[in-house]
């Protein structure tokens, strides 16, 4: 795995799983956003400041702002494995 960065630095279509969310914000964690699930940058909206994210099998959008709050890590090979809680691997199939 590469170094650290935070969910909106996450390049698009881009696969990682998050390390770090910070605990002041529980909509996060009650969304998925937790350790060891894994996350792909979907899609930049075209006004800016939110983006669709797939996590756990769903896709959620989110400000720039929260995204800043979620410390993730990119996946080398480009994949991520199934954590066994509803992660599969991420392809073409998710983009809307």
């Amino acid at each position: 795995m590469k170094g650290q960065q935070t969910l909106a630095q996450l390049p698009l279509m881009v696969p990682a799983v998050v390390r770090v969310v910070n605990r002041d914000d529980s909509r996060l964690s009650d969304l998925g956003f937790f350790c060891g699930s894994y996350v792909t940058a979907l899609f930049d909206c075209p006004l800016g400041g939110t983006r669709l994210y797939f996590i756990r099998g769903m896709r959620l959008a989110l400000r720039q702002k929260e995204a800043e709050q979620i410390a993730v890590e990119v996946v080398e090979d480009g994949t991520c494995e199934n954590s066994g809680s509803g992660d599969a691997q991420y392809g073409q199939e998710h983009v809307i």
